[in-house]
């Protein structure tokens, strides 16, 4: 709930059995929740009264212990930020700065068995982690091999992957259609050279091209093709209705 008066936001739990509201967790001044352990435990992160995003705490429902600390950042210049997977199996923890970048997991099942590393970067980058079927999969524009890039692109690694973390580019890009669970690979028509360009690899669905045609017309083959061509991203920070400044990603075709 916002407190106008204090300008803040209150966090409190309603049982929609009972209709009556939960013991715990209460607190002032939270910016951000995610659900664990399939609904029994809550996580969220606290701010200070400058509204910087610092600390993360997990609440266990219906249970009279203490919530318990997960993670703290006091610098001024770092900040914190939870979500949950769409799987909900993992919570991932972002803390950023403007000179890194860190992506952490939690196990949403144990949410106190603490915080593994994932990822990190120099510089401050836009990050999302996603999980499926024992891949992490990151959406990011975090700098590549030492050059920064004004695009996103995606990275893949194993759950269970030996340290250092390896992430490489996956065999495709694929939607995931929420409705009936299937995935297909994303392809771009492009109607004024009669072929489809595909974001990964040399693969043709559209009218067959002779390899002489196809190397006069985009040089040598490279594993991941450009499409800056076909769309754009766009990166915004917008005001919603109450005040609250958000950053706004959006991508679409020319």
């Amino acid at each position: 709930m916002y407190d106008k008066d204090n300008d803040f936001f209150k966090l409190c739990v309603r049982d929609l059995n009972s209709g009556s509201l939960c013991s715990k967790p209460q607190a002032d001044w939270v910016c951000n929740v995610a659900w664990a352990k399939g609904g029994q435990a809550l996580l969220y992160v606290f701010t200070d009264q400058k509204k910087k995003p610092y600390r993360i705490y997990c609440s266990m429902l219906r249970s009279k212990d203490e919530d318990v600390t997960l993670l703290e950042e006091p610098e001024e210049n770092v900040h914190v930020n939870i979500r949950h997977t769409k799987d909900f199996k993992f919570v991932t923890v972002y803390v950023f700065s403007t000179t890194y970048s860190n992506v952490f997991l939690i196990n949403a099942t144990d949410p106190l068995s603490g915080l593994t590393l994932v990822w990190e970067c120099e510089a401050s980058a836009h990050c999302i982690i996603e999980h499926h079927q024992g891949y992490l999969y990151l959406f990011t524009n975090a700098n590549k091999e030492g050059q920064s890039v004004n695009y996103h692109y995606i990275l893949r690694s194993p759950l269970h992957s030996s340290s250092p973390r390896k992430w490489e580019m996956p065999n495709a890009v694929v939607d995931y259609n929420l409705s009936n669970g299937k995935f297909e690979i994303i392809q771009q028509q492009n109607l004024l050279q009669e072929r489809t360009c595909v974001l990964y690899g040399t693969a043709f669905v559209g009218p067959t091209i002779d390899n002489k045609s196809n190397s006069n017309n985009y040089g040598e083959s490279k594993s991941w093709n450009d499409l800056s061509e076909f769309y754009v991203c766009e990166n915004h920070q917008v005001v919603s209705s109450d005040g609250v400044k958000v950053g706004l990603t959006i991508v679409y075709s020319h």
